[in-house]
């Protein structure tokens, strides 16, 4: 049973995040400029992020990373559940 007092988060690690196919303007910048992602600061940052929705008292809901789908760490559609409905 759900408790509806208690926020919930799908969340992917950053485990595969590149700058590979850029998607956005910001990406696309940073590739022209050579920037790379630093992944041992981003996974520490997303294990911090969680850390702290965890205290907050938010149930988390890991999904693995998936090879080639660098997307997969930004949340692409958000949604509220209400019941058996997503707004």
């Amino acid at each position: 049973m759900q408790n509806v007092n208690r926020p919930e988060f799908l969340v992917c690690p950053p485990t595969y995040m590149s700058l590979s196919v850029p998607i956005n303007r910001q990406m696309m910048d940073s590739k022209k400029k050579n920037d790379a992602i630093c992944t041992s600061r981003a996974g520490a940052q997303w294990e911090d992020a969680m850390r702290r929705l965890s205290f907050a008292g938010a149930v988390i809901h890991r999904r693995e990373a998936i090879p080639n789908l660098q997307d997969l760490t930004f949340c692409a559609d958000a949604g509220l559940v209400e019941g058996n409905t997503v707004l």
